[in-house]
């Protein structure tokens, strides 16, 4: 049993001049571990991040899925990524003893370079709502979406945020009694 798992969207990777920037490596570190599994996939869906999480024979003492809707910008939430989100949770209870979501995004903020409704929050706040009623710890990254400055993409945080995000997601999967000082994530 691995003791972390980290998968995820682009959203756990920043973006720079150079091209995108992995947490990976700064999180190992702030985890004081280098027992870490941490999966970034680019415009990843929950179809994505479910099959990936089935094709690993790995289990996970702490495991964190971070989720910004890339399959709920347009329309409302389809069927097949409805039925996704139910296998992920029912597969997450299988392979971790702890989970922790995050479920980012807003159509104010990526308004300017991408033409996103208020459905797209909407379907967000629907994943949510799922995820705590299976009892699912849940993020909105909202203080997060609003500091962090944007990469130039208008998508993806600015290589600058790195270490702030690899120290967000190094608190959230730790188990409370490591966090130096308690704060609120949202």
């Amino acid at each position: 049993m691995r003791l972390y798992g980290l998968i995820g969207d682009s959203s756990l990777y920043c973006k720079g001049r150079k091209g995108p920037k992995r947490i990976g490596s700064q999180l190992q570190e702030q985890l004081e571990t280098d027992d870490l599994w941490h999966y970034a996939i680019a415009n990843a869906g929950v179809h994505t991040i479910l099959q990936r999480l089935r094709d690993t024979p790995l289990t996970f003492e702490t495991l964190g899925i971070s989720y910004f809707g890339n399959d709920v910008t347009e329309g409302r939430i389809r069927p097949e990524v409805r039925a996704a989100w139910f296998e992920l949770m029912d597969l997450v209870e299988e392979k971790a003893q702890r989970v922790v979501f995050v479920v980012g995004g807003s159509s104010k903020r990526y308004a300017k370079h991408h033409g996103l409704t208020a459905q797209y929050d909407e379907n967000l706040a629907q994943v949510r709502t799922w995820l705590g009623h299976r009892g699912h710890l849940v993020h909105t990254f909202e203080k997060q979406l609003w500091s962090w400055g944007l990469a130039r993409d208008g998508m993806h945080w600015d290589a600058d945020v790195a270490e702030e995000l690899s120290a967000t997601w190094a608190d959230l999967l730790s188990p409370p009694c490591r966090l130096a000082m308690p704060h609120e994530v949202v």
